[in-house]
C-alpha cells in the first residue's frame, strides 16, 4: 500500500497470476477509481504518480471554485442571455445576502436602449433597477454567478446594454 501525503489517494500494489497490478482509491470510496495490470514496475509507478497528481489537481480546483458571494451586495444586478431561435435577456437584482454562498434575488424589468439603426426585431436592453416583476427566490451564488433555471446561467451585469432578439 502506498498513500499520497498531499491528498487522500491510496494505491494498493499486488500481483495477480504473475501480473503486476494496482488499484487507486480516493477519499472514502469503497470502489477503486481504477484497477489496472502493468507490463513493468516502471509503468505501474508512473500510473500511480499520475493518479496521485490527478487527485491533487482535483482537490485544488474544488477549493478554488467553492461557492462564494464575496463582493455581492444588495442592489447588484445579474444578467442572463439565453434562447434558441431568439435571444432572451433576463435581469435579477440582489435583495438580500444570506451567509457565504446564498442570496435572495428578484427578477426585474428592462428598458430599451436601442439606437436608431438596429436591425428589425432586435434591440439592446438595460436593467430597470428596483422595478420588480416577480417574486423573490433564493439562489446559490458562485464565483461566476448563479443558475435561476437549469438552462440559464446569470452573471454579474457589466453595465453594457445587452443584445436581444424576438419575433413579432
Amino acid at each position: 500500500m502506498r498513500s499520497d501525503p498531499e491528498s487522500d489517494a491510496v494505491a494498493y500494489l499486488f500481483e495477480n497470476r504473475g501480473r503486476l497490478c494496482a488499484k487507486l482509491f480516493v477519499g472514502k470510496r469503497a470502489r477503486p477509481d481504477w484497477h489496472y495490470w502493468f507490463k513493468s514496475p516502471e509503468a505501474r509507478e508512473k500510473r500511480i504518480q499520475e493518479g496521485f497528481q490527478d487527485r491533487r489537481r482535483m482537490l485544488a480546483s474544488r477549493t478554488r471554485y467553492r461557492p462564494s458571494n464575496a463582493g455581492i451586495e444588495i442592489g447588484h444586478i445579474f444578467v442572463a442571455s439565453w434562447g434558441y431561435d431568439q435571444t432572451n435577456v433576463d435581469f435579477w437584482q440582489v435583495t438580500k445576502v444570506i451567509g457565504k454562498s446564498m442570496a435572495e434575488v428578484r427578477p426585474i424589468g428592462s428598458l430599451d436602449a436601442s439606437s436608431e439603426n438596429e436591425a428589425p426585431l432586435t434591440e439592446h436592453v438595460v436593467p430597470y433597477a428596483d422595478h420588480f416583476i416577480g417574486p423573490a427566490r433564493r439562489v446559490r451564488i458562485s464565483n461566476s454567478g448563479f443558475s435561476p433555471e437549469s438552462f440559464i446561467h446569470a452573471r454579474l451585469w457589466d453595465g453594457k446594454p445587452c443584445y436581444a432578439s424576438h419575433y413579432a
